[in-house]
């Protein structure tokens, strides 16, 4: 019983974690959804066991992953997403949080905290939920890999050095663009630590062997898509599009609240909710209680953290948009955050730290009190996540028959051609190394004008080897929308064009799936 009361937090805590993620504990339904596809055998089995740069940074692990389980162990890819996915972003999150929560706050009653706020605030479950998984596993190491770089500052070791470049590696190969925020951070850490240091010629060296050593592994783990021109391609983002994208405001960010909660609608914001205002409140308070004469630089460190993070996830909207608008044309490699929101990232490490730590200070002599009132607090923040308002990977599915019959169709025809889906695939849609998906981003543009130039269209379609166009079924009702509701009318005005396209022919329907074959 002494060991049970002892645990009492860290029980309460996963509790709380566990009933926001338990749609992802129903094992016999997929969380395909958005931008995570389902993978039926027959796609996996095309996989490889050497990285493809065509699945960008991702390849070695998915399709490792994915052919060893599905195909040889013959393991269902429901559970084989969850496995190395999802649970997987479970668990890192959950001891690479505690890993910095507790180099920071060391053996603080409530440094469990940072792990609440880390697994289960509002801009990582819109990530999760959008199925962002990459971006996910990114963001799971990115208090690993802020601990190791603090702990190597202060007692550098060869040891801490290479687990260091280790983790890093591994959160590149995840997603870069994360790993590029997580860089700004630890450069402004060692920014930081010069200043309040006098060992200043001790950091120096640390930082420029980390940075040495680091690069090194990263290549070495990542070499098969830096050296592809992956990230030359990526780079086709606009100004234009940056504006479109930046719909969040800074009363949003510097209030951990994603302008797209609950409901995780691109496009759709919400207005501003008052009660998380009460987040930078607790978490700045933090201020308060610094020791003048042996200040305490992490607590600081992570103040201005929250600070930056929150300027740079509103994007171009005011104040100061500009700025971001400089960078994104002039920051090499800036041009891969037109979604201003992953700097969320910064927010959440910032607060994990500043609002344990307050309440710490807070609590006094109470410290159960407050512990138990922000807890009651949070989850009326999160409230969304246990009424079901929670959507994507937070609903799973079983897969449409329709789309299974479709991937017999294409199976059958063992004649290499694309396949375009208009207006865009669904996370079922099925692919192969024979019938690869085809972006529609330009021809959709061209299929839907009011005058199309049906012999322009054909030549490029005849050029990208496009076999079908697909109008998908809606399963999910995120894909013919007006006003961000679904609309049915759009998918038969989507139908209508394509059958008034004159070297477009009907083959064959699956429920609401139409397929249309290219005449050469």
């Amino acid at each position: 019983m002494s060991w049970l009361k002892k645990k009492t937090n860290l029980i309460l805590i996963l509790v709380v974690i566990l009933l926001v993620y338990y749609p992802w504990f129903l094992i016999n339904r997929t969380l395909a959804s958005g931008d995570w596809p389902y993978l039926f055998k027959e796609t996996i089995q095309g996989f490889s066991f050497f990285p493809d740069p065509s699945f960008l940074w991702l390849g070695p692990y998915y399709q490792i992953t994915s052919k060893f389980f599905v195909e040889y162990l013959n393991i269902s890819w429901e559970i084989t997403e969850r496995v190395f996915w999802f649970w997987m972003f479970l668990g890192i999150s959950f001891f690479s949080s505690r890993y910095l929560s507790k180099i920071i706050l060391r053996n603080s009653k409530f440094n469990l905290l940072t792990t609440l706020i880390f697994l289960t605030n509002s801009y990582i479950l819109m990530v999760v939920g959008g199925g962002q998984m990459g971006v996910a596993l990114g963001y799971s190491l990115s208090p690993m890999v802020f601990g190791k770089f603090i702990l190597l500052l202060q007692r550098f070791s060869f040891p801490n050095l290479v687990s260091s470049s280790l983790i890093l590696a591994l959160q590149v190969m995840f997603d870069p663009r994360i790993a590029y925020i997580t860089g700004i951070g630890l450069a402004l850490f060692a920014i930081f630590s010069l200043i309040f240091s006098e060992k200043k010629h001790s950091i120096i060296k640390s930082v420029l062997a980390y940075f040495f050593i680091s690069s090194i592994v990263v290549f070495i783990l990542n070499y098969y898509w830096i050296l592809s021109g992956v990230s030359k391609d990526l780079s086709g983002s606009t100004v234009n599009a940056l504006k479109y994208l930046s719909f969040g405001s800074f009363s949003q960010s510097i209030s951990l609240l994603h302008p797209n909660w609950p409901e995780n609608i691109f496009g759709k914001i919400y207005f501003m909710r008052p009660e998380f205002i009460v987040l930078p409140v607790f978490a700045y308070f933090s201020l308060f209680f610094l020791n003048i004469r042996k200040l305490n630089k992490e607590i600081l460190f992570f103040a201005f953290l929250g600070i930056i993070g929150a300027f740079l996830s509103k994007g171009v909207s005011e104040p100061f948009g500009v700025l971001y608008q400089w960078a994104f044309s002039n920051i090499p490699l800036f041009f891969l955050f037109r979604d201003p929101t992953k700097f969320y990232i910064l927010v959440v490490l910032s607060y994990s730290i500043l609002i344990p730590f307050a309440l710490e200070k807070i609590g006094g002599r109470f410290p159960n009190l407050s512990w138990v009132i922000f807890i009651v607090f949070w989850l009326v923040l999160i409230s969304p996540a246990f009424s079901g308002k929670l959507s994507g990977t937070f609903k799973p599915n079983f897969v449409p028959s329709e789309y299974s019959e479709f991937k017999n169709f294409l199976n059958n025809d063992t004649k290499y051609s694309n396949v375009l889906w208009m207006p865009t695939h669904s996370p079922f849609s099925f692919f192969s190394n024979t019938h690869p998906i085809l972006g529609a981003s330009y021809l959709g543009d061209m299929l839907f004008a009011e005058k199309s130039d049906f012999q322009k269209l054909k030549k490029i379609m005849n050029d990208n080897n496009v076999g079908y166009v697909v109008i998908p079924q809606d399963s999910e009702g995120r894909i013919f929308m007006t006003d961000r509701i679904y609309d049915e009318r759009q998918y038969f005005k989507a139908l209508e064009k394509m059958k008034k396209i004159p070297f477009l022919t009907s083959v064959r329907t699956f429920g609401k799936i139409v397929v249309f074959k290219v005449s050469k």
